[in-house]
């Protein structure tokens, strides 16, 4: 008899994830126990009951609900069948109301006990008691990550046959507090488990094989499915969850009662912890980047990419203000940095006009094309006319008679005017596009831009309905305009120049060092010897005394030769500036490259790449220099 009374049911149990860690085997992420109070569903079946037996003959004494059957008798059907209905109705409200208050005189119980703050959710109690519910077969969780000496208390003050229990699960564990957030992501604060039902099987007394009656990879299905606890959101925890963090859950198979709730456990599978999963990025680099970040911008919203030129690996991908992962388990905090706009990851999402750190791209482009080469002069002056319409040189200055290597050393807008006028729209956006600016990039993350603009004449009457004018080759030609794109496209595009090609594949898991060198997927640069030379002649005057980017290598040893750009972009309807600087190093077998922008604040006109980014690439390139030497007398010393 009892058998016909009881069904099965599947419990699927997390499995813990697959710890993160560095290039370097630093530990990351990585999970840890916390310790909760549940109640035993099951074993409040009676005070739900009393409860609400209770409030239902005083809901009925306050409806005068004698009177009004008697009442009844002189109504319609469907009248009667209408009262019915709401009683019914009613019956369901006022258990739902006996199921909260018990939940609550236990959660008052521990509030006293354990002195500590909290409400019931009202609305997660009705989702997990409802008849429609298979969350009934768990326990109910009413206090989450207790302390060690809350957990004494529990302990000591409640009775051991007491529906209240302690429970343990595993929870994300990011060791870097707010590091690297952006790029780690998170998981969701939704750990409840969803309840299947199971198979039906033939056997008397099954196991746990038998009872499934699947295989292997059906039953992990089946399991994952029906799963959706530590749900990864964005970052390497999303984009690596499936291939490789998500463990294996287990699972419980329970007999339960027609009323929905668990009687006795009959069979288990136990969980597996997904796989480790080593990062690309160096946190020793990744932490000092963001200190200068928060150092010197503590308003601002900023960012640092490193890229190793050989590999495209991530060794930094920063972004300030951050947030801290482990606390987006809580709602509030979560929508306070939604709010605040800072979950975005800037380095890879942030569409940015690039500004002067555009011009190798024209100078690559015109020197490709014939136009110039890199002796030809061009006459700069402080002003540039086109028809009637006048275009400035940065900072009102003139520079006179200026080559190719001086413009990238000074940055002079007018010689690129002209450039970009000899070279055409179609060439510049040609040469834009052959580095990728305007398609997503190779990196793993799930968090792709979107609004990647390279302007032709076909995207400015397809947006703004108007023909294309020189003014805006112009303007494209010294990355203003329409152009937009972001600050790990620069990086890429900042790397790819180092190699003299013209696409880096990008990735932020660890390269293997023994295996064969990486291909990446673009092409030769194009320039000739003589071209490339004086292109890489000007990158390293830029980041001389006399150039724009003099302060990215201020204080470093002079043999470290760099390659730098700056460049200072209008936003915010031209009331700030954004402040940019790429760069690489050392030019005679360049090993990493750098993106820095810095977003200035409304009514801040003077900032600008020079004065404000290439000090911080100064102190990423001051750093990675101090832990190249760290790992290569690590490395002596392990021989």
């Amino acid at each position: 008899m009892q058998a016909d009374t009881q069904s099965r049911r599947l419990v699927i149990l997390p499995a813990p994830r697959g710890n993160i860690y560095d290039r370097n085997g630093v530990l990351l992420v990585g999970n840890r126990p916390a310790h909760n109070i549940v109640v035993d569903i099951a074993g409040m079946r009676k005070e739900f009951d009393l409860e609400f037996s209770r409030l239902r003959a005083t809901d009925r004494a306050w409806q005068g609900l004698n009177t009004r059957l008697d009442s009844l008798a002189h109504k319609t059907q469907a009248e009667r069948e209408a009262w019915r209905k709401q009683q019914a109705a009613r019956a369901i409200e006022l258990r739902e109301i006996a199921q909260t208050n018990v939940l609550q005189r236990q959660l008052n119980k521990l509030r006293h006990v354990l002195a500590r703050s909290g409400s019931l959710d009202v609305k997660e109690v009705a989702r997990h008691l409802s008849p429609a519910s298979r969350r009934r077969t768990l326990p109910f969780t009413l206090v989450r990550d207790i302390s060690p000496a809350q957990m004494a208390l529990f302990i000591e003050n409640i009775p051991a046959d007491s529906p209240l229990r302690l429970v343990t699960e595993s929870v994300r564990d990011y060791r870097r507090g707010t590091t690297a957030a952006h790029v780690l992501g998170f998981v969701s604060s939704d750990r409840s488990p969803k309840v299947p039902d199971a198979p039906e099987n033939s056997g008397d007394d099954p196991d746990l094989t038998s009872f499934l009656a699947l295989n292997a990879a059906e039953r992990e299905n089946l399991m994952l499915k029906h799963f959706d606890g530590q749900r990864a959101v964005s970052g390497v925890e999303a984009c690596f969850d499936k291939e490789v963090l998500r463990g294996k859950p287990g699972c419980q198979l329970w007999t339960v009662r027609p009323s929905g709730f668990a009687f006795e456990e009959m069979a288990s599978l136990p969980s597996r912890q997904g796989t480790h999963l080593y990062l690309s990025l160096d946190i020793a680099l990744q932490e000092a980047a963001e200190r200068e970040l928060t150092r010197r911008f503590p308003q601002n919203r900023a960012c640092v990419i490193v890229l190793d030129v050989v590999t495209g690996e991530v060794l930094v991908c920063a972004n300030s203000p951050s947030f801290d992962p482990a606390r987006m388990r809580e709602r509030a905090y979560y929508e306070e940095q939604a709010e605040r706009g800072v979950l975005l990851n800037r380095a890879t999402q942030g569409l940015f006009p690039p500004g002067s750190s555009f011009k190798p791209i024209t100078a690559i482009a015109a020197l490709r094309s014939g136009k110039i080469t890199p002796e030809t002069i061009k006459q700069c002056d402080s002003v540039f006319f086109i028809g009637k319409k006048r275009f400035v040189e940065h900072d009102g200055r003139a520079f006179g008679e200026v080559d190719l290597r001086r413009m990238l050393q000074v940055s002079s807008n007018v010689y690129c005017y002209q450039a970009g006028l000899d070279v055409g729209i179609d060439g510049l956006a040609a040469e834009a596009k052959r580095f990728g600016l305007d398609s997503p990039t190779t990196l793993e993350l799930h968090e792709k831009p979107r609004g990647l603009v390279i302007p032709t004449p076909e995207y400015k009457r397809r947006r703004h309905r108007q023909g294309w004018a020189l003014g805006d080759t112009a303007n494209a030609a010294i990355g203003q305009g329409d152009t937009v794109t972001t600050p790990m496209h620069l990086a890429a595009m900042t790397a790819s120049i180092a190699r003299g090609e013209t696409r880096t594949d990008i990735t932020l898991r660890r390269v293997d060092s023994d295996a064969a060198p990486r291909k990446h997927s673009g092409e030769p640069i194009g320039l000739s010897s003589e071209q490339y030379r004086a292109l890489i002649d000007g990158l390293a005057a830029c980041a001389k005394p006399g150039g724009t980017g003099r302060l990215v290598t201020q204080g470093l040893a002079s043999s470290l030769h760099v390659a730098a750009k700056t460049g200072t972009a209008q936003i915010k309807n031209n009331t700030a500036n954004l402040a940019w600087t790429v760069a690489f190093a050392p030019i005679e077998k360049p090993k990493i490259a750098i993106a820095v922008l810095i977003e200035g604040i409304d009514g801040n006109r003077s900032f600008g790449g020079g004065a404000n980014a290439a000090p911080v690439a100064n102190v990423v390139l001051a750093e990675w220099l101090k832990l190249e030497k760290k790992y290569a007398n690590q490395t002596l010393t392990s021989r």
